[in-house]
């Protein structure tokens, strides 16, 4: 978790320092592991479709505050 947390870190630093909108879905993802949803099938290196659903969601609502 520490790596993750310090590639992400890194990585949203220097999209705020490019000002390039920045979509952290990691603690999402956390989220739906903790409540059960396996996030993809073991021999899979990808999300699986449940997963890229609620990932699509939360891709929808970030570009809509856009919008407004």
């Amino acid at each position: 978790d520490s790596s993750l947390n310090a590639q992400r870190q890194l990585l949203q630093a220097f999209a705020e320092a490019q000002g390039i909108p920045f979509l952290d879905l990691t603690s999402r993802l956390q989220q739906l592991a903790s409540e059960g949803l396996t996030l993809a099938d073991p021999l899979e290196t990808h999300y699986n479709d449940d997963v890229n659903l609620v990932i699509a969601e939360e891709v929808a609502r970030f570009i809509h505050t856009f919008d407004r």
